[in-house]
């Protein structure tokens, strides 16, 4: 009886161990997720001559146009570098990048704090027309697939300001709207300062660079009222990256597959099964 008992207790201690050896082991392999703002996009105003040039996209923009470079890159903290640049002399027509997320109800506005670097415009899109959110546009303006077909009765403002690195939007941010005219504060417009924009009404906002034709314009915006703007894993920065405007490549990141989630369940049970037999060879059969 003593050998069954120190058999058991090594049994138990055996699976015990094994256990925690692979939560260890399987949990040092898995990143956090960072939490990132909702409904988040890339945007670009391309610099062709004449219409449809302003699109929309879920992967970063990284194309050439006849007079710029438009680059954009995801970095390992789930931000956004956005980049244009000059590839000819002139005054070519008008382009700009940038990304653009949903925010939410427009008295839900406080304090939106907004972390980067570099020199950048801020817009406010308000979803004036609910009943045209629906066949692929989203709360913001009408499209043809991602290309931009109209304002489809929603309406947007041109910041006032620029924000320079990091800044913050409240209820004082003001915005000259496009198609009401008028410069407006977001309490103003919270407040029924305009008709058919209340406290309830759905905004965005548009974070971009405007093209020009002697300068490379650039802007990081790493977070937004807190939030990522992309959700990826976020492993340690590598130490060969260096300045604030480092590039880093996006990473394709694969979902994981049934194997990959059942696997170190079915190890452990094979562990604790290898760990029986050994209990039971060294201490049962050899004595008894």
């Amino acid at each position: 009886m003593n050998l069954r008992r120190k058999s058991v207790r090594f049994v138990l201690f055996a699976i015990v161990a094994s256990m925690i050896t692979l939560a260890f082991a399987y949990a040092g392999g898995i990143h956090a997720v960072n939490a990132c703002v909702p409904s988040f996009k890339y945007y670009v105003n391309k610099d062709n001559p004449s219409p449809p040039n302003f699109y929309r996209s879920a992967a970063p923009f990284v194309f050439t146009g006849p007079n710029y470079d438009f680059l954009q890159t995801v970095t390992v903290g789930g931000g956004v570098i956005s980049k244009l640049t000059p590839v000819s002399g002139g005054t070519p027509p008008y382009a700009d990048l940038g990304i653009a997320y949903t925010f939410g109800k427009l008295g839900d506005i406080a304090s939106i704090p907004v972390t980067g670097s570099g020199t950048y415009n801020v817009n406010i899109w308000i979803d004036m027309n609910s009943a045209d959110d629906g066949g692929g546009n989203g709360p913001f303006f009408s499209w043809s697939g991602d290309t931009f077909a109209g304002l489809g009765g929603d309406d947007y403002g041109l910041g006032t300001a620029q924000i320079t690195n990091s800044g913050v939007i409240t209820p004082l941010t003001s915005f000259s709207l496009v198609a009401h005219g008028g410069t407006y504060t977001i309490g103003q417009l919270a407040s029924g300062a305009v008709v058919g924009i209340d406290s309830n009404t759905i905004v965005g906002f548009w974070f971009g660079i405007v093209g020009d034709p002697a300068t490379t314009r650039q802007f990081e915006i790493d977070t937004i009222g807190g939030q990522s703007l992309v959700c990826l894993p976020t492993p340690p920065k590598p130490a060969s990256v260096g300045g604030e405007w480092s590039p880093i490549a996006q990473q394709t990141l694969a979902p994981m597959n049934a194997l990959q989630l059942v696997g170190p369940w079915i190890a452990l049970v094979l562990l604790a099964a290898a760990s029986a037999v050994v209990a039971y060879r060294r201490l049962f059969k050899k004595h008894w």
